[in-house]
């Protein structure tokens, strides 16, 4: 029986999300804010681009520029065949910052993550708010259970909203309670 072998790029965003407080007509309303820790590696980025043609890829526009029209990132883990033509898994690293008391989550995820979703939309899942606010299209009945995990219900959600690639993501809480609880905590 013959092996098929698709192609496999993972591309990792990192977020760090915060929590915003924002005194409205005498209303205390608390929301999630991300910040990218990471910039996307596309292969039409100057930079980017000049490192594949200098190693002999190409980039061309098959729906979006993809390295010798396949991969649509320039940095990934994995696709050995792509390595000789300028794709590198070695992350841009462009500083430090340093955790603060408002800091509640670090997200890590695939770029089939954010194929279909924003960094809000991930924002509004781990606040509990599921886009009320903002009106996006997070729908909490697309996760799995109520007991399943908040890295499950992203993984869930961008994949009703159509993403095609690899889904996969890491929610590292950085404290105990929810923004949600702790805020009434407070009041």
């Amino acid at each position: 029986m013959p092996v098929i072998c698709h192609h496999m790029s993972i591309f990792l965003t990192v977020l760090l999300l915060s929590l915003f407080c924002l005194n409205i007509s005498g209303d205390l309303i608390t929301r999630l804010q991300a910040e990218e820790l990471t910039k996307d590696h596309h292969p039409d980025r100057d930079d980017e681009k000049a490192r594949i043609e200098a190693a002999g890829g190409v980039v061309l526009v098959v729906g979006v520029p993809r390295v010798n029209g396949i991969l649509a990132v320039s940095r990934s883990i994995g696709d050995i065949r792509l390595k000789r033509y300028g794709v590198i898994a070695e992350p841009e690293i462009t500083g430090w910052i340093r955790l603060s008391t408002e800091d509640w989550y670090v997200v890590i995820g695939s770029d089939g993550i954010f194929e279909r979703m924003s960094p809000q939309d991930v924002c509004d899942i781990l606040h509990g708010g599921h886009g009320k606010e903002n009106k996006t299209s997070i729908n909490s009945s697309s996760c799995p259970s109520s007991s399943s995990s908040l890295a499950d219900c992203i993984v869930h959600n961008a994949f009703n909203k159509g993403s095609g690639d690899n889904l996969s993501v890491i929610v590292i809480p950085l404290r105990q309670e929810s923004p949600s609880v702790e805020h009434k905590q407070q009041i």
